[in-house]
């Protein structure tokens, strides 16, 4: 299936191109080599989760041939919103070991508002499939 939305797609084509699916299964396949009982190698997970967040418009634009820059990055920071929802627990260690005295990182990494912004992200997605297309 093509990933760039055109005009004639269906509602459901096009809420599927917009999920990251692609960069979210190299994370997750990436997470399966770290062990979830230890934080030993979270810089490891950090590593490669940076890595495919900036490959993520290269695949985006150059492999699945999607021309539409919003398009692009949505698909981009969906992945950022997915991968921090699947490691939601992850992050609230980190919060509590390393962001103790910032309040606004306090926020941000906590766990009700990580999944929170999940909801909020897949309600945007409803604008974005309704939107019109860019004509060439």
């Amino acid at each position: 299936m093509d990933r760039e939305i055109k005009s004639g797609d269906e509602y459901l084509d096009k809420l599927y191109k917009l999920l990251p699916a692609e960069t979210t299964a190299a994370y997750l396949a990436i997470r399966t080599l770290i062990s979830p009982e230890t934080t030993v190698n979270d810089g490891f997970l950090l590593f490669f989760a940076i890595v495919i967040l900036v490959l993520s418009p290269i695949l985006y634009v150059r492999v699945l041939h999607i021309k539409q820059r919003d398009q692009v990055a949505f698909l981009t920071f969906s992945y950022v919103v997915w991968a921090a929802n699947i490691d939601v627990m992850r992050i609230n260690s980190l919060k509590d070991a390393h962001f103790a005295g910032n309040r606004l990182a306090q926020f941000i990494l906590d766990p009700i508002f990580i999944k929170g912004f999940l909801v909020i992200w897949v309600i945007l997605l409803v604008p974005m499939v309704l939107k019109k297309p860019e004509t060439p």
